[in-house]
């Protein structure tokens, strides 16, 4: 299933995101993703998915790369559960994307990317 959601959540290709110019793509790191989540410069948009009914919950941190939180979105009810909102990035910002997978109000597995100034 995981595959399935990578499919239709990263069709561009993954890496650094630049506002305006590029996406984030990133997995949890537990050994079978039970999260993953992307940023797209194209509408400024973050989306997280939910790849496994496992009890947890998974969880999108977008940032500012100095620190400062943006957005947060959270997707919950098991296998292929997706949750995107928008935000107004300006151009050039430095942005992180951190997905982890919560569980009792804790998180874990957690990775970030990020990307330089466009």
């Amino acid at each position: 299933m995981v595959g399935a959601v990578a499919a239709g959540l990263f069709v561009l290709s993954s890496g650094n995101a630049w506002a305006g110019t590029n996406i984030i793509s990133v997995y949890t790191t537990d050994s079978s993703p039970g999260g993953l989540g992307s940023f797209v410069a194209n509408g400024d948009l973050t989306q997280v998915c939910d790849a496994q009914a496992d009890g947890y919950a998974a969880v999108a941190y977008l940032r500012r790369w100095d620190g400062p939180l943006w957005k947060t979105v959270v997707a919950n009810g098991g296998s292929g559960t997706c949750k995107s909102e928008s935000i107004d990035i300006p151009e050039g910002e430095r942005l992180t994307l951190t997905i982890c997978l919560r569980k009792d109000n804790k998180d874990s597995f957690c990775r970030t990317k990020g990307g330089g100034v466009a």
